[in-house]
């Protein structure tokens, strides 16, 4: 017999496990709503990765000297606070 896989660790497992659409949608609502209170995005809150959504963030990002990809990646989101 095969000797049995070495179990992966909860943060290997979480940080590989993707979002469901909910939590997504959830994620750039909540993104929306921090980029508009800072008065970086003005378009609506409707948790959609928007053109205007990933201006903002693109902005955000350049304020916050982290990489400027338009995306919620994780150096983003944690200054962010989402």
């Amino acid at each position: 017999a095969a000797p049995p896989k070495p179990a992966k660790t909860t943060a290997a497992a979480t940080s590989h496990t993707p979002m469901t659409p909910a939590q997504t949608h959830a994620l750039w609502q909540a993104a929306q709503t921090k980029l508009k209170a800072d008065h970086l995005y003005n378009g609506p809150i409707n948790g959609q990765p928007t053109d205007q959504t990933m201006a903002a963030i693109r902005t955000f990002q350049s304020l916050h000297d982290l990489t400027q990809t338009g995306r919620l990646d994780q150096p983003t989101r944690q200054a962010l606070g989402v």
